[in-house]
């Protein structure tokens, strides 16, 4: 008997397990559910195929201390994903938006790419795949892994945000318990003064490793054991604040035993494993809320499940009575029309759905954009940029190279790393003497780029003062100004930026130099330094120095 049930590929979501939810069409398919399983498998790994780039680089960042809970998290969300297969492939009305997102996602991942921002590449790589899932298998796909993807930034290196209130939090709860003890302490940033030395909460000792994993655990909880989102937030706000809680604890605990053995203590120098040991303790009060945060996510789905069934009764009793308002005609219970999909029958594969191919194909297209765009600049042969030494940068006159071999009178040297090159030299007028450091990054890759987190003039602590100086010439430049301090006495330091060819003494736009530098294959960046020591008296002669030196011959400019 040939199978006439045919649901049209725009019919809405139903419920899971529901069969005229699913889009059928048995005939004329001419691709058995077998094959187009595989055909769907092959797309999506031509998608984490086209950026490996981006997935390599989470090995790199799970291989330290953070976050090295990523690889507990990239598992678990594989099997969550796994797990909820049987829901995620029941084809449902497409969504056109997914589409769109797919295609904004990906060149944002291509600008990241390109600005070697690595944050936001690995951020959204959880957000195309989401995409592309519910491009292909529809809104309840959609919903059901939005949860597995947001579980999956918990392992994406964006967390140190968090550092600073954690840092300051733990200072303020753990110095004020102190305190609240009868110690005469005091607090000064983050800093707990005692009587007999000084607890400094630096950020390792924040507690974001205890946030992080708290987090995980919260994540875990809630996936297994609960169904409603405000109890699943419910706990895992619980496990980040225990986590919190286990911190502040081992914090004041440290300080109270710094106190009481007058800084002698040993654990105040190793006091990781101190810390592990609190957290652990920490899980068993965790373990107990979690389980009243479950039977509270019992109570709601039962009521929820009530109300349905109320609402349910309601709909069928008004059925009933416009049934009874039509004609009374007897009725074989047929109506003309052939039951099929009963509920004895199997439910049927959502995979002999032929849409599913042109929407795999489409998201699929769409996914890629991004990663064959950059495979295909970064093919395209470099376009060199004019060097003209650093004899160029010096435009005094009577400034010329020092004829002596370099040897400086201060430590201090950019804290820049990953550089391709560095040269030194110095310049002379016969009195004054100023120093030139240049960095070439010839390729921004992460970890060896000119504009990073890690770099800086100086370390901060370092740092003196800073300011942005603007051109005092109609032929100058704009600089950063620095006041270094170093054990041999202040340092004054006029920087910049070349990216590409093009000076910028603006962070921001040097950054954002790098795509065009990128677009017009000429990747080049440079950070120059021009340093000078100041004397005793003050900067002022340091400060004219450079001036003489960077600029030409011009009116008179104040510092």
């Amino acid at each position: 008997m040939t199978d006439h049930s045919t649901v049209s590929d725009d019919s809405a979501a139903g419920a899971p397990g529901d069969a005229a939810s699913v889009t059928l069409e048995t005939e004329g398919s001419g691709i058995r559910p077998r094959t187009m399983k595989l055909l769907l498998w092959g797309a999506f790994a031509v998608v984490l195929a086209a950026y490996l780039p981006t997935i390599l680089s989470f090995f790199r960042v799970w291989g330290g201390y953070t976050y090295s809970h990523g690889y507990v998290v990239a598992p678990l969300v594989v099997w969550l994903v796994w797990r909820k297969r049987q829901e995620l492939f029941r084809s449902s009305q497409e969504l056109p938006a997914a589409y769109l997102l797919l295609a904004a996602l990906t060149l944002v991942w291509l600008l990241a790419m390109i600005m070697e921002i690595q944050v936001i590449h690995q951020g959204t790589l959880p957000a195309v795949l989401l995409c592309w899932g519910t491009a292909v298998f529809g809104p309840r796909a959609g919903r059901l892994l939005i949860p597995i993807a947001i579980t999956f930034l918990l392992a994406v290196p964006f967390w140190e945000i968090a550092i600073l209130p954690l840092q300051a939090l733990t200072t303020a709860v753990s110095g004020s318990a102190v305190q609240l003890a009868g110690i005469d302490a005091e607090i000064l940033g983050y800093q707990i003064i005692l009587p007999s030395g000084v607890i400094e909460v630096a950020t390792t000792c924040a507690g974001l490793n205890f946030f992080l994993v708290g987090l995980v655990l919260g994540a875990i909880f809630a996936h297994l054991f609960l169904e409603n989102w405000r109890s699943r937030l419910a706990v895992v706000a619980l496990a980040a604040l225990v986590a919190m809680v286990a911190n502040w604890i081992r914090v004041a605990g440290l300080t109270f035993i710094g106190h009481f053995s007058e800084m002698e203590s040993g654990l105040l120098q190793e006091h990781g494993m101190f810390g592990w040991v609190i957290f652990t303790l920490s899980l068993i009060p965790l373990a107990f809320l979690a389980r009243r945060v479950e039977k509270w996510d019992r109570a709601l789905m039962a009521r929820e499940k009530a109300e349905e069934g109320s609402r349910g009764e309601e709909a069928e009793e008004k059925f009933a009575l416009g049934k009874a308002d039509e004609s009374e005609e007897p009725n074989d219970g047929n109506d003309g029309i052939e039951a099929t999909n009963s509920e004895s029958d199997p439910a049927p594969s959502p995979f002999r759905n032929p849409a599913l191919l042109r929407r795999g194909v489409l998201a699929t297209g769409l996914a890629i954009v991004g990663p064959v765009i950059f495979l295909g600049m970064t093919s395209l042969p470099r376009a060199e940029v004019p060097d003209p030494g650093l004899a160029a940068l010096i435009q005094g006159e009577e400034w010329n190279v020092a004829p002596e071999p370099l040897e400086r009178p201060f430590t201090w040297a950019p804290a820049f790393q990953g550089a391709s090159e560095h040269e030194q030299t110095s310049f002379t007028n016969g009195q004054d003497r100023v120093f030139v450091d240049r960095l070439i990054y010839r390729d921004q890759t992460q970890g060896a780029e000119l504009i990073y987190y890690a770099n800086r003039i100086a370390e901060s602590d370092a740092v003196m003062g800073e300011r942005l100086l603007s051109p005092m010439h109609p032929e100058g430049r704009w600089v950063n100004e620095a006041l270094v301090r170093t054990p041999e006495g202040p340092v004054l330091v006029w920087y910049w930026y070349e990216v590409g060819g093009v000076e910028t003494a603006f962070e921001p736009w040097a950054k954002t130099l790098e795509l065009l530098a990128f677009v017009r294959r000429s990747p080049r960046a440079e950070l120059f330094a021009v340093s000078a020591q100041c004397s005793e008296d003050g900067c002022e002669e340091a400060f004219q120095a450079l001036r003489s030196a960077l600029l030409p011959e011009g009116p008179e400019a104040g510092g």
